[in-house]
């Protein structure tokens, strides 16, 4: 039974994709100031689960950042490059 501790079948399985595929750490975005594409790929897909195929990663970081994009954390400028909201409203 999943449900004996008062928790919903969502939340456990929003914690299990949590603890299998972590957000990413925004450390490479704050250090170069923003990245395109191929760069959040390459740097991203070696940190997602071997279960997952390459296509499936590349679909997962594309998800990632549209989720993110959404919620207004980063915004995608000129030149195809992704960057954090917040280093756009101290310059």
């Amino acid at each position: 039974m999943i449900d004996t501790i008062g928790r919903g079948i969502r939340k456990v399985f929003t914690e299990r994709q949590k603890r299998f595929f972590p957000m990413p750490d925004f450390q490479y975005l704050h250090s170069f100031g923003g990245a395109t594409r191929a760069e959040l790929n390459t740097l991203l897909q070696s940190k997602l689960s071997d279960v997952l195929t390459e296509e499936q990663k590349i679909r997962k970081i594309g998800d990632m950042l549209f989720a993110l994009k959404k919620s207004g954390v980063i915004k995608l400028i000129e030149k195809k490059k992704w960057v954090l909201v917040e280093l756009l409203v101290k310059v």
